[in-house]
């Protein structure tokens, strides 16, 4: 009975929607990629965090224990190792394979610069802290927090004129998610990729674009 009753409240009251950040774009991360790429080693940092959290599928939990061992390089591809990821209860890890694309917005092409700068060694996490003196900034051994991360990527979207209130670090996942499920990519690979058990929980980060609506309507050749 009460259960039947808290769903009757639910459907005469409604449900308070959830606050869902808005997907991140591919074009949006060529933009920033094109104007910070080339800047200060904490600006190549954050597009770093950026290209690899969108291209790869990668939450917060995934890109902050990124140590430099886990990625491995090759001609047509870099692969990131993750030991440790949700929902993944036997921690068997998971291997992310993330192409070469040969252009100056490369991703992997994007990191390896970041590595050289940054000046990493093997045991290193990837993204760390910034330290910050009177003739060069460097980075100190202690890992980037989430805060500072977020704080950082909010930043930078004011720099391509983007409502940092409507974006979050998880906008990189959500937007990666729907762009692909626009593209049509296969659900197995999809659900390989992003690290999801269950179609539902793969749904649940997939916004249907306005192109992939229309070719619903367009099937039935009216």
């Amino acid at each position: 009975m009460v259960k039947q009753l808290l769903e009757a409240c639910e459907r005469i009251l409604g449900m308070c929607p959830k606050n869902r950040k808005t997907p991140f774009t591919a074009a949006q991360v060529k933009e920033l990629v094109l104007q910070l790429g080339g800047g200060n080693p904490g600006e190549l940092q954050i597009v770093c965090l950026i290209a690899l959290g969108f291209t790869a599928f990668l939450r917060w939990e995934d890109l902050k224990d990124l140590r430099c061992h886990n990625l491995h390089m090759t001609s047509d591809y870099m692969s990131i190792a993750l030991t440790t990821r949700r929902n993944n209860q036997f921690r068997e890890g998971s291997v992310i394979l993330v192409a070469c694309t040969g252009s100056h917005i490369c991703p992997v092409s994007l990191t390896k610069r970041f590595l050289l700068v940054g000046h990493h060694k093997e045991s290193d996490h990837l993204f760390r802290r910034i330290c910050h003196t009177k003739h060069a900034i460097s980075f100190c051994p202690q890992q980037l927090t989430y805060s500072r991360a977020t704080k950082l990527f909010k930043k930078q979207l004011k720099v391509i004129g983007l409502d940092p209130k409507q974006h979050g670090l998880h906008s990189l996942r959500l937007g990666r998610a729907s762009s692909a499920a626009a593209a049509a990519i296969p659900d197995r690979l999809l659900m390989r990729q992003g690290g999801w058990q269950s179609q539902t929980a793969k749904s649940m980060y997939i916004k249907e674009t306005e192109k992939a609506l229309l070719r619903v309507s367009r099937a039935l050749c009216l």
